[in-house]
């Protein structure tokens, strides 16, 4: 995986899902964390970050998928857990197949036994009442999406 960590600060590379389904954004967080975020993870060394959001869905919910065309571009400055975070993000569209149930607030789990994934599918115009990380995904997802944006998010 694509990490670099300096004292307490570390880059991350990484991809992350859209996920939108029947007026739903699919949305997933640790069990032991209170926000919500998008599916994704860190790009591994060689593979495009389009393959990644690819892969990962396949680890985290075992479902496959297609990427679209990369519709977000962001530079996330955070920080989490006394760690200072500069986060280069690509954020693609994914089709789902076969598509699955979409059961509105309801959660449930991923299948990878290495970590604790809770996963729901959120009604997007829900997001603004939702904790969900990065914030900017809250408004800007209630408009649609069309083109590539290149977006510098500073939460420091």
């Amino acid at each position: 995986m694509l990490r670099f960590t300096e004292g307490d600060n570390r880059l991350n590379i990484r991809s992350v899902s859209l996920v939108i389904q029947d007026g739903c954004l699919l949305v997933h967080r640790d069990a032991s964390e209170d926000f919500w975020s998008l599916p994704g993870g860190r790009v591994e060394f060689f593979e495009s970050s389009q393959e990644t959001v690819v892969r990962e869905m396949q680890e985290e919910l075992g479902w496959s998928a297609t990427a679209g065309g990369l519709q977000f571009y962001v530079e996330n400055f955070f920080q989490y857990n006394h760690r200072r975070y500069h986060e280069i993000s690509t954020y693609y569209p994914l089709t789902l197949d076969p598509q699955p149930d979409v059961k509105p607030s309801q959660p449930f789990n991923g299948i990878e036994t290495d970590c604790d994934l809770v996963f729901m599918w959120v009604p997007i115009e829900d997001l603004p009442s939702l904790h969900l990380l990065p914030a900017f995904l809250k408004d800007r997802l209630q408009r649609p999406l069309d083109g590539t944006e290149y977006l510098v998010v500073n939460e420091l």
